[in-house]
């Protein structure tokens, strides 16, 4: 039973001080171990997420966000057969048009390309049946200059369509 001003069985009994130490008490401190007495390392986790994260942005060409890139690329937790997967994409990106026009405006930023998972879009090959402009204009120039009066009506004609945008 409680007595007027006796509140020591409603509050929580304090923790016991734990050792402050990185490591389990009882254990030798890593820090004093010499190079025999260490344990042995995994080779996949000796590379730290961060050594893997500057071969990623090294490799991407837009270098905005840093943090947000680093978060991301944290979540996603990538091995090296990702990482390779990750530049090999980017390599391949990087050749694309989306990327290549206006100078690189449209290139997403790291964290959103890592968010969106973008390594794995496809590649949209774009065809086109009309020959390259430089052949068409060629021809048509050929076909002016064997008509003796059409030269100049054909060039003002080549010019006006030129400025419509049209293909001659």
């Amino acid at each position: 039973m409680l007595r007027a001003g006796d509140y020591s069985m409603l509050i929580p009994p304090v923790p016991p001080k734990r050792d402050t130490l990185s490591h389990p008490v009882g254990t030798p401190c890593p820090a004093a171990m010499t190079p025999a007495e260490e344990p042995s390392l995994n080779p996949q986790l000796t590379k730290t997420p961060l050594a893997l994260f500057d071969r990623f942005w090294s490799a991407y060409p837009k270098k905005r966000n840093r943090g947000t890139a680093e978060r991301a690329f944290k979540r996603l937790a990538p091995d090296d057969a990702l990482l390779e997967t990750l530049l090999a994409a980017i390599a391949r990106q990087n050749r694309s048009d989306a990327w290549l026009a206006d100078g690189g405006k449209f290139i997403p930023h790291p964290g959103s390309w890592l968010n969106g998972r973008r390594w794995e879009d496809q590649e949209v090959v774009e065809f086109s049946s009309a020959p390259p402009r430089p052949a068409v204009l060629a021809e048509m120039e050929k076909e002016i200059a064997a008509t003796p009066t059409g030269r100049r009506a054909g060039l003002a004609e080549l010019k006006g369509a030129l400025k419509r945008g049209e293909t001659p």
